[in-house]
């Protein structure tokens, strides 16, 4: 199977208003979830991180991949809500509209992961508050562990549909997303939850699930700490196919 991970960051400009701390441990955080034997033990040539690019360096890398089987694209950092559409702040003068990311990977499966604020321009508040650094998932392991934790990851991709697209918002259309010195409230949660769900032992989950924890489920369980992190003023949101079979996002070993 081939698939691509694509991680977009713009912290935007240290020493001002504008500079979000937390994006750099989102990064830090992704990377180091997605290499991991729980994250689907993701290799370095299959990874790819983007900051602040324009868009040709994000179309082009796309573009380079098109073949791929699934598409999974994080972005961390500035967005606004316009038209209809969530515009990603690549820096640099560059923006992303969510709907023409969208559009370049429609004849495939992806997961989109979006924590960035949705306000329409003029006001983007920065929220910060408490410190430290994430969960802590494994490191490496034996090439069996890798070679088993990979075949279970791409087994469940191969059995959602060919071209399933969900995407992952931080926050509800009008509203701004929050962060901490750990990260985006949004990727800080999602991250945790994961890290939860794969310590669930097997004999209390379900067959179907035994081993594989979908990104729906751990969406769902990071909305919950968000809404309490920003005291109800951040509410994640989603869109996805209606179908049994979700992406996977933690392999559970």
């Amino acid at each position: 199977m081939k698939k691509r991970l694509l991680l977009i960051y713009n912290e935007g400009i240290i020493n001002t208003q504008s500079y979000l701390k937390g994006v750099l441990a989102d990064v830090e955080n992704y990377q180091h979830f997605f290499r991991s034997l729980e994250g689907g033990a993701w290799n370095d040539r299959e990874m790819k991180v983007l900051h602040k690019p324009s868009v040709q360096d994000v179309y082009s890398y796309i573009d380079e991949n098109v073949d791929s089987d699934y598409f999974l694209i994080v972005f961390c950092g500035h967005g606004y809500y316009q038209d209809f559409d969530t515009i990603f702040e690549l820096g640099r003068g560059y923006e992303l509209p969510l709907s023409d990311l969208r559009g370049m990977v429609k004849h495939t499966r992806s997961l989109i992961i979006c924590d960035c604020c949705r306000v329409k321009p003029q006001r983007e508040p920065i929220m910060e508050s408490l410190n430290s650094r994430t969960v802590m998932f494994s490191e490496g392991g034996s090439i069996r562990d890798v070679g088993l934790a990979r075949m279970i990851y791409d087994k469940a991709i191969r059995a959602t549909d060919e071209t399933i697209s969900t995407i992952g918002y931080a926050s509800s259309e009008g509203e701004s997303a929050g962060e901490s010195s750990k990260g985006g409230y949004y990727s800080h949660s999602l991250l945790k939850a994961a890290f939860s769900k794969s310590k669930i032992s097997r004999s209390m989950t379900s067959e179907c699930s035994r081993v594989i924890t979908s990104f729906m489920e751990c969406h769902n369980t990071a909305t919950l700490a968000v809404v309490k992190l920003s005291n109800d003023e951040q509410h994640p949101d989603y869109s996805t196919a209606r179908l049994s079979i979700q992406l996977p996002f933690v392999v559970k070993l």
